[in-house]
């Protein structure tokens, strides 16, 4: 009798908690979205992954960080790509990403291995 007892209270106990869930979730307040500020056009170029430039851009990303999100592989390869366009900078991916303390990926070993699939659709 008194197991039977604590399985209706335990079951009861479960009950609320489950219906206190449900009111929670069909009363919270779903963020609103927020819409781009800009939507910019993009020329796209055919790029070849034979492309050395592009290889290497694939290699410092992949190797730069590690975990890391789509988001920060995009981040470093706009700051090489940047770095190419400013004239304070050489003007080669390359060069950029081989002069010293700028880039720690370039001399680690994870820069010789083939960069995974992420770290080439980013570049």
């Amino acid at each position: 009798m008194k197991d039977n007892i604590i399985a209706v209270l335990m079951l009861l106990i479960g009950i609320v908690g489950l219906i206190n869930i449900l009111l929670f979730l069909a009363t919270r307040e779903l963020p609103v979205p927020i819409p781009p500020k800009e939507v910019v056009e993009v020329e796209e170029e055919c790029v070849s992954m034979s492309d050395p430039s592009l290889t290497d851009l694939a290699r410092i990303i992949a190797s730069e960080r590690v975990p890391r999100s789509f988001r920060d592989m995009l981040a470093i390869g706009t700051v090489i790509l940047n770095r190419v366009e400013s004239d304070e900078y050489p003007d080669s991916i390359t060069s950029v990403i081989s002069q010293p303390k700028q880039f720690h990926g370039y001399k680690s070993r994870l820069y010789k291995k083939v960069p995974d699939s992420a770290a080439i659709q980013a570049a």
